[in-house]
């Protein structure tokens, strides 16, 4: 979800970040949602998260889309509306040589 900070803050949740009036704020936490809203620190801005989902491979992390691109370029592409289950379930059935195919794609 994304919250609009209402007033400003010290977030003990995000290792002391502090969050201005006007920010964004993004969190899947409902009670901690409820409880910004209910002490009037955050307003709800969207019930949908717009942070880039990550996608992991071999100890890094990957933009999803990122990765799509990358399969594709290896032809080994996943749906369109594939996520980061459908991506990493198609990364493990490659092969070896199209993971490392696939790593070398990443690291351009």
């Amino acid at each position: 979800m994304e919250l609009t900070v209402k007033k400003a803050f010290i977030d003990k949740n995000d290792k002391g970040k502090i969050y201005k009036v006007g920010e964004t704020l993004h969190t899947d936490e409902l009670n901690r949602v409820n409880d910004l809203v209910a002490r009037g620190i955050c307003v709800i801005k969207s019930l949908e998260s717009k942070q880039a989902e990550k996608v992991t491979f071999q100890d890094n992390e990957y933009d999803l889309n990122v990765v799509k691109d990358a399969l594709e370029s290896i032809n080994a592409p996943v749906a369109k509306n594939a996520g980061v289950k459908g991506v990493t379930k198609a990364i493990e059935a490659l092969s070896d040589e199209s993971v490392t195919a696939l790593k070398e794609a990443l690291e351009k």
